[in-house]
């Protein structure tokens, strides 16, 4: 039986007289693919909760899902049973009285009928938590279902967050694993509210600073936040540690690592955060911290990156190479002078705009361009590893 739990009605529940070790964990829709990297995810929580006091698990829904659940919002009605089909398909597993009743249908439907979009596009999220639910109850490790609204209140305004009152929240004692789907809050009148996307983050992000976790991680196909775009320079490097503003405007430049209000609600000085790849910790991993630390990445905006976009004279969208580089005065300045001298030549046969404000060096020209230029710099930046 699925149990969608309400903390706050529980008086059965004993508050703790300790402070208690917390792990968040967000599961991110990369590495649930398929139904054999979902069962893989379910192992790994399955040994994580063996070696945590308690852990809450923040889920996205599975890789192309939100993107299908748009399109069932938009399509005919003949598209939409097989969209809703081929979707329910993807699952590994999920309760067996979901998929034997009319239920999820009849919900969807009715959903798309009232115009409530956001409970339509935020399925993929609660269709994840159902299916992680079940596989964990296979391997014998018991989970509870929360309901994101419990702690994340959203109003109107859809990019505005608080926190929702979870001081009965934070002192439950904890058994099993908690389960929360991601993308999605509450507003004051229950209805569901889903955030921009790459939301599941933010979820993790304001879950675990609402609770006060000793450690929060966000499990991406990558091992770390890396030097460059793994599908745009060959061979970049893992960064170990990177300081938590440089990683936020990484990703207002067009860096999908990480939402870009995703540490906003996390005190760092109580809560450990990683970046890591599902394999166990002994590879590389990037831990996010406080301080100035040295460290440099490349970060390639897309056309479909709107707010990043500058139009030339005619009209024609430049996407940008963005050089971000942090830490003492001497690498800062070592680290400027090779971009700038490598855009002197080799970017100046190439039609753009090179600009530099302090630690930030950008270039703006098509996205071609700017996929070659980052791949020759990031080459050259770290052809002999001196930087």
């Amino acid at each position: 039986m699925v149990i969608f739990l309400n903390p706050l009605s529980l008086s059965c529940i004993q508050p703790m007289n300790q402070k208690i070790a917390l792990k968040v964990i967000k599961i991110g829709g990369s590495i649930i693919s398929d139904r054999n990297e979902f069962r893989k995810v379910a192992e790994r929580i399955r040994v994580e909760s063996e070696l945590c006091i308690n852990l809450t698990v923040v889920i996205s829904a599975m890789k192309g899902v939100t993107d299908k659940l748009i399109a069932l919002s938009e399509g005919t009605r003949e598209d939409k049973f097989s969209l809703l089909e081929d979707i329910l398909k993807r699952y590994p597993k999920l309760p067996g009285d979901l998929l034997d009743s009319n239920g999820i249908i009849d919900m969807t439907f009715s959903n798309i009928k009232a115009g409530n979009v956001d409970s339509v596009i935020t399925m993929g999220e609660r269709l994840s938590a159902l299916c992680l639910h079940s596989l964990l109850h296979d391997l014998g490790v018991e989970s509870i279902i929360m309901d994101p609204g419990e702690i994340i209140c959203a109003d109107e305004i859809v990019s505005s967050f608080s926190a929702g009152n979870d001081s009965d929240f934070v002192r439950l004692q904890r058994t099993g694993v908690w389960i929360v789907p991601g993308f999605y809050g509450r507003n004051k009148e229950g209805s569901i509210k889903a955030f921009s996307r790459g939301g599941s983050d933010l979820s993790a992000g304001v879950i675990a600073g609402s609770l006060g976790a000793t450690e929060l991680e966000f499990w991406k196909d990558v091992s770390a936040v890396m030097t460059g775009d793994p599908k745009i320079v060959e061979s970049p490097k893992p960064i170990l540690y990177i300081n938590r503003n440089m990683l936020r405007e990484m990703a207002e430049l067009g860096s999908r690592i990480l939402h870009p209000l995703s540490l906003d609600y996390v005190d760092l000085n109580v809560t450990k955060v990683r970046i890591r790849g599902i394999e166990p910790a002994g590879e590389s991993s990037t831990e996010i911290v406080s301080n100035s630390v040295n460290c440099l990445s490349i970060v390639v905006s897309e056309p479909s990156d709107e707010k990043r976009l500058t139009r030339d004279s005619s009209g024609k969208e430049r996407s940008g190479v963005y050089v971000l580089t942090e830490g003492e005065p001497e690498f800062v300045t070592t680290v400027s002078s090779r971009v700038r001298r490598f855009f002197e030549i080799i970017g100046s046969g190439i039609p753009g705009t090179l600009t530099q404000d302090n630690g930030l060096i950008s270039f703006r020209s098509s996205y071609t361009e700017c996929r070659f230029l980052a791949n020759e710099l990031h080459r050259d930046l770290f052809s002999g590893d001196d930087v």
